[in-house]
């Protein structure tokens, strides 16, 4: 989603920069934090599939979407929407890493992680090009811009059932994980 995009349809386009500059400083600072959560794990609950800690983050992911859906159109809501996705976000690619090497281990880490990362902008892509068909649908005729909430209401809906796909994905891929260390022992 192209958040300044979201903002004018909001009538906010005078707090673009503020929230330009304080979302990237937020997803950056969570991600050092949330750098620490893979290696306590790790450590201290060994029985617990690695895989879960991307729970946390599909599931949370699922909610600011939800939540973009209803809110999409305040100040304070979506400031404090997009600052939580953002620290959703950067766990999950903290976590990303570590849970490709610790279900495919280390000897094709990079071209492992690098399929799962293009993969992510190849998704990127393609919602921003549904983020833009779903605004362009809302835009009057004879018109570029859009305002309302419904500029940008289905997109939302959209990232929102697929956060949830990737939750229950997750849930599948616990269950795999768990069953693979039953299993072996």
């Amino acid at each position: 989603m192209n958040i300044t995009t979201v903002l004018k349809s909001a009538h906010l386009e005078a707090k673009s920069t503020l929230f330009t500059t304080v979302i990237p400083i937020c997803s950056s600072v969570s991600r050092l934090l949330w750098g620490v959560l893979p290696d306590y794990i790790l450590k201290n609950w060994k029985r617990l599939p690695i895989s879960s800690v991307m729970l946390l983050t599909c599931f949370m992911d699922c909610i600011c979407q939800t939540l973009f859906i209803f809110f999409n159109q305040d100040f304070l809501a979506l400031f404090c929407t997009s600052i939580f996705i953002r620290v959703v976000q950067g766990g999950f690619f903290v976590f990303l890493p570590v849970v490709v090497i610790e279900l495919f281990g280390d000897k094709y880490f990079g071209q492992n992680l690098g399929i799962t990362l293009i993969s992510q902008g190849l998704g990127a892509l393609v919602f921003q090009e549904i983020f833009g068909l779903v605004y362009d649908s809302n835009t009057p005729a004879r018109s570029n811009e859009c305002y309302g909430e419904m500029c940008s209401r289905l997109s939302f809906a959209i990232s929102a059932i697929m956060a949830l796909v990737a939750s229950c994905l997750n849930i599948l891929l616990i269950y795999a994980e768990w069953c693979s260390r039953n299993i072996q022992q």
